[in-house]
């Protein structure tokens, strides 16, 4: 026999003595989430055919388990998955049997490899720091823009000092004033060159409290489920400051002198009522020409089921949004905020001779005087009620 042969048939001895053989393996299996997960662990020979399965069952957040020692033929691997339980699987590694080292000491770290966690703290800065490219201080209600050109957009309002009710005193609206009046197709032929698109996944209690928290998110008026996880999308378009074109021959302070003396008198009526009040003339608004919100609920991925990249883990389970329906609102031409200049006003008694009287008898009445000012009078504060219940899904 040469030694060739001999050298070939110790190989051979050696080969399948290897693989007939089965290590030890000691395993200690290490949650690194902060949510529980369920792990299972299964063995398979050399063949890649599954021999047994090890349930290993829950494994507290931060814990870590060891296994009781298992014995997998060498050349062939143990599988361990984990999943969110009673949801699917997010994750999934093998492990080669060599039978090199006997036993098999094995420390594995299990987490959420299959899917994208869901970050609440994340996504809630998201929705804030796209809904802030609006501007500062833009918490009001929206109003309609149709609504805003025909009652405020270059009227004349009547503000108290020190109160914020939920309308103005008196209202003198652009027709009544007499100033230019302010086509719809002018303002949405003005609209801003400005766009805000973003998408983010979210628990329904967090949607809940950027609801309130953002103003013009929570106006949409979706209503979210504590218990659910949500994908959402938002278009903000066209948002900016529209200043008021103004007619160059009739200036707002000529067109106060023009009132009738019927008008006039019921505006220094509520200015005599009201001691200190503020006459503000609207020359700008903030509009916005579309927005929208697009809402899909998850569904819940089945126990055992296998997650997938789009897949949405939380601590209840794992989410997936490929059979949900999404709801869309959207909301074109409206306002947020306007504001415009404080007029300076004064009440002056004139008095008059009396017909047939001395010169000492006179009849005395009073008169209102107006000066322009360049003093900008921001109304947010006030939230009238017009800007709190407006129904945007009309145009």
């Amino acid at each position: 026999m040469s030694r060739k042969f001999l050298g070939c048939l110790c190989c051979v001895i050696v080969i399948s003595f290897a693989f007939g053989c089965a290590t030890t393996v000691n395993l200690t299996l290490k949650n690194i989430e902060d949510f529980p997960q369920q792990a299972r662990i299964t063995t398979k020979d050399q063949h890649g055919i599954k021999e047994n399965e090890i349930e290993v069952g829950v494994i507290a957040a931060k814990q870590a388990k060891a296994i009781a020692p298992f014995e997998v033929k060498n050349g062939g691997q143990f599988q361990v998955v984990s999943m969110v339980p009673n949801s699917g699987i997010i994750f999934d590694s093998p492990r080669s049997v060599s039978g090199n080292e006997d036993p098999l000491n094995v420390e594995m770290d299990i987490f959420a490899a299959i899917g994208s966690k869901l970050d609440d703290s994340k996504s809630l800065q998201m929705i804030s720091d796209s809904f802030k490219k609006l501007g500062p201080d833009l918490g009001v209600y929206p109003m309609k823009l149709s609504e805003v050109i025909k009652t405020r957009f270059g009227a004349l309002l009547v503000i108290p000092a020190g109160e914020k009710p939920d309308e103005p005193l008196f209202t003198i609206t652009p027709a009544q004033l007499g100033v230019k009046e302010v086509k719809l197709e002018e303002v949405i032929a003005a609209y801003n060159a400005t766009k805000e698109s973003n998408s983010t996944n979210i628990s329904g209690s967090a949607s809940a409290q950027a609801k309130s928290s953002v103003p013009l998110y929570g106006t949409f008026g979706f209503s979210f489920d504590t218990n659910s996880v949500y994908e959402v999308a938002w278009t903000l378009e066209g948002f900016g400051v529209i200043p008021k074109v103004e007619d160059p021959n009739m200036h707002h302070i000529k067109a106060l002198n023009r009132l009738s003396k019927e008008i006039k008198a019921q505006l220094l009526k509520v200015l005599k009522d009201n001691e200190g009040s503020r006459l503000i003339y609207v020359n700008n608004m903030y509009a916005i020409k579309r927005a929208s919100l697009s809402v899909k609920e998850g569904t819940k991925v089945s126990t055992g089921l296998n997650a997938n990249v789009s897949n949405v883990v939380t601590a209840s389970g794992v989410y997936t949004f490929s059979i949900s329906k999404e709801m869309t609102k959207d909301y074109e031409a409206f306002v947020l905020n306007y504001w415009g200049d404080e007029i300076n006003y004064s009440i002056d008694k004139i008095g008059t001779a009396r017909k047939g009287g001395t010169a000492q008898s006179l009849d005395t009445h009073e008169i209102l005087s107006f000066t322009s000012s360049k003093k900008s009078f921001d109304l947010k504060p006030y939230s009238f009620g017009d800007l709190k219940s407006a129904d945007l899904s009309k145009k």
